[in-house]
């Protein structure tokens, strides 16, 4: 779950610092230019909704998936979604809203 919200996070900010045709590479200063950006209509939709990020380009509010060891399941080690676990104790606003205090 991490790993694809990273990396659709990270997707989305070298396409918006993508400028002039496809054989050009943007630099890392670039998408580190867009990372405070992708906020209002430039929102990440991750695989539990969207990714909000702080000005410092921190994620907030991330949430972890819970999951436990299954022993009745299809073989050893079988994991069993339970639900999803929330840093502030609940769902994030469906507007992605972060309170100002946040870095």
């Amino acid at each position: 779950m991490l790993v694809y919200d990273g990396l659709v996070t990270i997707g989305k900010a070298l396409h918006q610092a993508q400028r002039g045709g496809a054989e050009t590479v943007p630099g890392r200063e670039d998408v580190r230019g867009q990372w405070s950006l992708l906020q209002s209509r430039h929102r990440v939709p991750g695989t539990s909704g969207l990714i909000c990020l702080t000005t410092g380009g921190n994620a907030y509010d991330e949430p972890v998936a819970v999951v436990e060891l299954d022993p009745g399941g299809e073989g050893p080690g079988t994991l069993k979604f339970v639900g999803l676990g929330w840093p502030t104790g609940r769902e994030q606003p469906k507007n992605c809203v972060i309170p100002s205090s946040t870095p």
